[in-house]
């Protein structure tokens, strides 16, 4: 996983805006109003903030990416949905 830091916030919301959408995002902050930048002004497939994991962990939660960066589901229902789309896509 590549960990990138930056010394400018504002700065780095404007580079991630510009980059193709990211499958994840995770952003380890206690500035309120940063996490609040991140989670309303960027777009990326699943993310946390201040953790790396708990996305991934319930099932109650499907996940598949945003644009480019995704492809379906992986849990639950979601995740059976998915993989027999792409079945019969190859079939």
């Amino acid at each position: 996983m590549p960990i990138l830091t930056f010394d400018d916030f504002d700065e780095m919301v404007r580079e991630f805006k510009d980059k193709d959408k990211p499958l994840a995002l995770y952003l380890f902050s206690c500035n309120k109003k940063h996490i609040k930048k991140v989670t309303t002004e960027l777009s990326y497939g699943g993310g946390c903030i201040n953790d790396v994991i708990i996305h991934l962990a319930t099932s109650e939660m499907g996940f598949g990416g945003v644009g480019e960066s995704g492809m379906g589901g992986y849990h639950g229902k979601v995740g059976f949905e998915a993989i027999w789309k792409a079945f019969a896509y190859i079939s």
